[in-house]
């Protein structure tokens, strides 16, 4: 339910207010904080740097994808939230500040809209007036690129099943224009009593960069966007207190709110109230899409073989179409519009009319032919394995340096039951990882692919049964990953690549008969899969992790005849995935886990 969570404030004379709005798929606490556990959780940092303050997060469910949950529409979810903000006694008095990621962007504009056309009414009027700052971090005003692709080309609307509130994103949307218009004319009548600050992403997630600078730009007067050197996510979580983002929100409240220590007494923090968000992450939206579509929909041999391999179909998919997207000429846009249609034909004509283009016009057009490559092999993979493969071995021979090529050929291979040539693609991409990690030691997205190569070498090395080789791989990723988790312990992607790291380690300790190391392994693996399932308690990603975990300790449990214990874990493990199977019983998936519980289980009563 949509409420507005007290954070902390003091006793005393209040100087003012701070209320924080997150975005799609956000959370009221996890949007601005990069852990639970660290001190980087803003909204407090300010509420201790001014006194008086009284700091607010705003919490309402927003999930990107309907594998996730239902989502409002965004003018439904800002006139829910303009209500709330209407009838809390806690805003009756001092002036306000908004802080908003993404779409909390739009749904202050829409609440600042509302009150200024009911500004005769005695609640929103004193909204209005009081609301003296705005500020916007990474709001797609103009709505988002991304949001066209993924909930009109049916291809990828199938695979991510857009949301309303993602549907309303798209770019150039007329109800999001409309807004922008009123908002703009608004500013402009009240820009003497109401100030801006806005930011926008310099970086990339792993769909690119979600809003561009054109449409994180308002248009407002005496209002410069700034750059931030972040991507999407990590804007909203200032690292410490001497970030950009962070200082000039300070010293803004700092200005409105004339208030002294003497005056404020005491600090006080509220205990963070739990709230759930639905499921959120990139990560579940992929586990869904395998368990739910692409396992059924797609050729039996092109199917991913795991949620990470499904995160990277739809990544694949959604580079080419913003690739149409992006070339602006009138055969993509013609090709554009007949994939929306539901025609990937169009576009894969296209990309093989521009493949056959540069490669005649030689080397120098290499990096464009191997980029429609790519992209007509997005479209294959799901249906044409030995296709894909030979596309992506193209661009390799185009652009060598290219690194998701050349992981995206070893997948490939592997998935044509090419064992062997899988490591030469795969080698070839850690040699591109690692010259970027020389180049410049601080780029960890480089770091990260570096550790994704290693990884994947030890696959193909175990399945050939070079188990000492697998080892030394993964040993090598997981040093990397540890380094990343220290640098950023919020960031939830690097806590869940630890702890498939660990695991891999485990599995080849088991292998060799090392069982207490592998139980070491195991269990520290389980640790982290534990920390991340109690923070998000409904993604069901790190559900199923957490239940692997078990499964792998009840096993090991198992063979070293301690057979209470594996019970324990085993029992643990299905009490996990039990819910799962009444949630989705047509989940595949969770039906199988389910009966191997079952049968590990059985198989310890035959003991």
């Amino acid at each position: 339910m949509a409420r507005l969570i007290p954070i902390a404030d003091w006793t005393g004379t209040k100087s003012g207010n701070v209320v924080f709005i997150h975005g799609l798929g956000g959370h009221p606490y996890d949007t601005w904080r990069r852990g639970a556990e660290d001190d980087t959780f803003w909204p407090l940092w300010l509420a201790q740097d001014v006194p008086g303050l009284a700091v607010f997060s705003y919490g309402y469910v927003s999930p990107p994808s309907e594998w996730q949950g239902e989502a409002q529409p965004i003018v439904d979810a800002a006139l829910h939230a303009a209500r709330i903000f209407e009838a809390h006694e806690s805003l009756k008095q001092g002036p306000i500040t908004l802080i908003c990621h993404s779409q909390g962007g739009l749904i202050a504009k829409q609440m600042l809209r509302r009150w200024n056309e009911r500004r005769n009414d005695a609640a929103c009027g004193s909204l209005l007036a009081r609301t003296k700052r705005v500020v916007f971090i990474a709001t797609p005003h103009a709505g988002s690129g991304k949001a066209n692709i993924l909930s009109k080309v049916p291809i990828v609307r199938t695979l991510f099943r857009a949301s309303q509130s993602t549907q309303g994103l798209a770019l150039d949307d007329p109800a999001l224009l409309d807004l922008g218009r009123a908002y703009k004319q608004l500013a402009e009548d009240r820009r003497q009593d109401l100030a801006h600050r806005v930011y926008y992403e310099s970086f990339s997630t792993w769909l690119g960069k979600i809003v561009p600078a054109g449409s994180a730009d308002p248009g407002l007067p005496n209002c410069e966007p700034v750059p931030i050197p972040d991507d999407h996510i990590g804007i909203a979580k200032p690292k410490h207190r001497e970030d950009l983002v962070f200082k000039e929100s300070r010293q803004d409240v700092q200005d409105l709110c004339a208030c002294t220590a003497a005056d404020a007494h005491a600090l006080r923090r509220h205990n963070l109230e739990p709230f759930d968000s639905g499921g959120n992450g990139v990560g579940d939206i992929g586990w869904r899409v395998w368990q739910k579509v692409l396992g059924s929909k797609v050729s039996a041999t092109a199917a991913p073989r795991d949620a990470e391999s499904a995160t990277r179909a739809i990544a694949a998919i959604d580079a080419a179409a913003d690739a149409l997207v992006n070339r602006g000429d009138p055969r993509s846009q013609e090709a554009f519009e007949a994939l929306q249609r539901g025609d990937t034909a169009a576009a894969e004509n296209l990309f093989q009319s521009v493949l056959d283009e540069k490669v005649k016009e030689g080397k120098a057009a290499n990096r464009e032919a191997a980029e429609a490559a790519r992209n007509l092999a997005a479209f294959k993979r799901l249906t044409d394995i030995a296709a894909a493969r030979d596309l992506y071995a193209r661009a390799a021979e185009l652009e060598p340096d290219h690194f998701w090529t050349l992981m995206d050929l070893g997948d490939m291979r592997l998935a044509s039951g090419e064992t062997s040539g899988a490591l030469p693609a795969y080698l070839s991409g850690q040699a591109v990882a690692h010259k970027a990690v020389t180049a410049d030691p601080t780029d960890v997205t480089a770091q990260r692919d570096l550790s994704v190569s290693h990884n994947k070498i030890g696959d193909v090395r175990r399945a050939q049964g070079d188990l000492a080789g697998a080892l030394k791989a993964y040993e090598a990723g997981l040093a990397i990953r540890e380094t990343l988790s220290r640098r950023d312990p919020g960031n939830t992607e690097w806590q869940r690549d630890l702890s498939i790291s660990h695991n891999k380690i485990g599995d080849v300790r088991r292998a060799q008969g090392n069982l207490g190391g592998a139980l070491k392994a195991y269990e520290a693996g389980f640790a982290i899969r534990e920390t991340l399932s109690r923070r998000d308690p409904d993604n069901a990603e790190w559900q199923g992790d957490l239940a692997a975990n078990n499964g792998k300790i009840g096993q090991l449990l198992r063979a070293q005849g301690e057979i209470d214990k594996a019970r324990t874990a085993f029992m643990r493990g299905r009490s996990i995935i039990e819910p799962l199977v009444k949630r989705a019983p047509d989940a595949a998936l969770w039906r199988q886990y389910l009966a191997g519980f079952d049968a590990d289980l059985a198989s310890l009563d035959r003991k």
